[in-house]
C-alpha cells in the first residue's frame, strides 16, 4: 500500500507539472489514466488465468513434440508476466498449431482474443469449447461477451443463461445479462438480472 501511494503521488506531481506547462489536459490525463490502468488489469488477469488453465493444457496435450509444445507455453507465460498479450497469443497460436486438438487451450487463446477486442477470432477459439456438456465457466462469459461485442444479443444471451443455470451466484454473468437486456430495451428483465448481480457483489 506504501509503494502504491508513493507511485500515485510521484505521478500526479508529473500530471501537475505537465498540465501547468499546458502539454496535458487534466481531463484528458484521468480518461488515459483510467484506460491505461483497466488494461493493465486485465493484463494481469489474463496471466492469473494462465496459471490456472496451464496444467489442463499440458494434461490435454496429445501432440508428436511435447517438448517443443512445453517451450512455447513458457515463453507464453513470460510475454504474460510482462503484460504482453498480444504477442503470447501469437506464441499461444504457435502451441496449438503443435496440438490441434488441445480443448483448453483454443478456450484460453478465445479468452485472450475477446480481451484484445478481437471478437470473431474470440467466438471462432471458443465455439468448441463452449459446446461441450458441461463448458468452463470462462469460456462461456468470454463467448457471450464477444458475440455481444459483435451484434449477436441472442447468442449471447444463450450463452449466459448457460452460464448462471450452472452458476447462479456468478455476479458478472448477471451484469452482462443485464446489458443483454437493456440493448434489447427489456428494461423489467434487465432491472431484475442488475438486482441479482448488486445482490452478489455491489459495485
Amino acid at each position: 500500500e506504501r509503494n502504491v501511494m508513493v507511485n500515485r503521488a510521484g505521478i500526479h506531481v508529473l500530471a501537475t507539472m505537465l498540465r501547468e506547462k499546458g502539454l496535458i489536459a487534466s481531463r484528458d490525463f484521468q480518461r488515459r489514466w483510467r484506460e491505461r490502468t483497466l488494461a493493465n488489469l486485465s493484463a494481469l488477469n489474463r496471466k492469473e488465468r494462465f496459471l490456472d488453465v496451464k496444467p489442463d493444457v499440458l494434461a490435454a496435450f496429445k501432440g508428436k513434440n511435447r517438448r517443443r509444445f512445453e517451450e512455447r507455453l513458457g515463453r507464453a507465460e513470460d510475454l504474460l508476466y510482462s503484460l504482453q498479450s498480444a504477442a503470447a497469443a501469437t506464441v499461444l497460436e504457435e502451441a496449438l498449431s503443435l496440438d490441434p486438438q488441445n480443448l483448453p487451450l483454443k478456450a484460453y487463446l478465445g479468452e485472450i482474443y475477446a480481451g484484445l477486442a478481437d471478437y470473431s477470432r474470440a467466438v471462432t477459439c471458443l465455439a468448441e469449447a463452449v459446446g461441450v456438456k458441461r463448458p468452463p465457466a470462462p469460456a462461456l462469459l468470454a463467448c457471450a461477451q464477444a458475440e455481444l461485442r459483435l451484434g449477436r444479443g441472442a447468442a449471447a444471451e444463450k450463452r449466459l443463461l448457460r452460464l448462471l443455470d450452472g452458476d447462479p451466484g456468478n455476479g458478472e454473468g448477471w451484469t452482462l445479462l443485464s446489458l443483454v437486456h437493456a440493448l434489447a430495451e427489456n428494461w423489467a428483465a434487465c432491472g431484475g438480472c442488475a438486482e441479482k448481480s448488486l445482490a452478489i457483489e455491489e459495485t
